[in-house]
């Protein structure tokens, strides 16, 4: 469930963006209790920001207690953010057992992660997997050679008949891939990442 928090931004880069990391990281140190908690690692990719936070300490009997290092569990936490006029944020922090909508987690944060019985966490965890398994596929797309031809079935409907599922055929040249029937440029992002790749060649 969406819980978003917004308030004056406190924290700026240099050309006077508002520093969203940093930002992030002192509202989650905030929010979890930082004498309890310590961020291993965090990482901001598409205005999200995804931390892996391990709980160190509890408080027990008016104390805090070190947690044993072997019985420590890092667990994933995401915040999306949203800002207004170079002046305001907007936060909505989420726990992995939340299944965040946001399943993009870089895969350093993946792996520092504790296994969990957790049927949320593992669930978001494998689509994150997933995702970086589509995005490193997209990738392989930018070191085929100009004249490559790739196919796969539409992820769309299109105004020009083409209807989801149906198969589209791409040419790569000048390093964008050309849709040759409209000779129309067709976005990556578009791209199904279960394409074949029909042709492979390097136009001379």
């Amino acid at each position: 469930m969406s819980n978003w928090i917004s308030h004056k931004a406190q924290y700026f880069k240099n050309n006077g963006d508002i520093d969203r990391k940093k930002e992030c990281t002192c509202f989650l140190l905030d929010t979890i209790n930082s004498d309890l908690y310590e961020v291993v690692h965090a990482a901001f990719y598409c205005n999200v920001y995804y931390a892996a936070v391990v709980q160190t300490k509890i408080f027990n009997d008016q104390e805090y207690k070190e947690i044993p290092k072997e019985e420590q569990e890092i667990t994933a936490m995401v915040i999306d953010t949203k800002t207004e006029k170079k002046e305001f944020i907007y936060l909505n922090l989420e726990k992995e057992s939340d299944m965040p909508i946001r399943r993009e987690c870089p895969k350093i944060i993946l792996n520092l992660l504790s296994d969990t019985d957790d049927e949320n966490s593992q669930e978001w965890r494998k689509q994150c997997h997933k995702s970086l398994q589509i995005k490193r596929k997209l990738l392989k797309l930018d070191g085929l050679p100009e004249g490559t031809r790739i196919q796969f079935p539409s992820l769309l409907s299109f105004s020009n008949g083409v209807e989801k599922g149906d198969s589209i055929i791409l040419l790569k040249s000048n390093r964008k891939w050309i849709w040759e029937k409209y000779q129309y440029r067709f976005m990556k992002s578009y791209i199904n990442p279960d394409y074949t790749i029909l042709q492979k060649e390097e136009i001379k």
